[in-house]
């Protein structure tokens, strides 16, 4: 068994619940999260009125994840790496697959 860890922007979602949907994947977990983009130090010239600028660096994203078969983990993978290949979004999904040794 594995687990299947997806993180996406939220204008991304639908593409990855089809590609889940595709892969026989019909039950998962989605959550919200926030992804930091740190990458260049804020202008604060242009801050005139003292409004934070940390949320400007904020991504609205989401994390999906399931467990599943290797092979169904594998396969989904593949096509999340075609979507990324063919689509080219901005922001590109991220995926893993982490083995699960034990489980109850």
């Amino acid at each position: 068994m594995k687990l299947l860890l997806v993180t996406a922007i939220r204008e991304c979602q639908k593409a990855v619940d089809t590609i889940f949907d595709s892969n026989g994947i019909k039950k998962y977990s989605l959550t919200d999260i926030y992804g930091i983009g740190n990458n260049s130090k804020p202008d604060h010239t242009g801050n005139w009125f003292g409004r934070s600028v940390a949320n400007e660096n904020l991504f609205d994203s989401v994390m999906l994840f399931c467990f599943t078969e290797d092979s169904v983990a594998q396969k989904t993978l593949a096509d999340l790496k075609t979507y990324n290949e063919t689509q080219k979004p901005a922001f590109p999904l991220r995926a893993l697959i982490l083995p699960v040794e034990e489980s109850i």
